[in-house]
């Protein structure tokens, strides 16, 4: 196995099952969530927003070594919830 690859050199092709594995979803909202309007931060008032996050003594960021022995529930559990 070489270290590394040069992608430019190989030929794309769309994906054939890409559209078979695309499904309609429905989703039921309440009339009051149908409603809301979801505004995203500035870049400015989300700078803002980070920076007070990490200044929350409780509300760390999890560090390498925590994010690598997190586990899906489905590992753990054994179960699935799509039936």
């Amino acid at each position: 196995m070489k270290a590394e690859y040069d992608l430019s050199k190989l030929k794309s092709r769309k994906n054939p099952y890409a559209s078979k594995l695309k499904k309609p979803v429905t989703m039921r909202l309440s009339e009051d969530v149908s409603k809301r309007i979801i505004l995203m931060p500035s870049v400015k008032d989300n700078a803002k927003i980070v920076a007070a996050a990490k200044d929350d003594p409780d509300a760390k960021p999890m560090t390498k070594a925590q994010l690598d022995a997190l586990v899906p529930i489905r590992a753990v559990s054994g179960s699935s919830r799509s039936g």
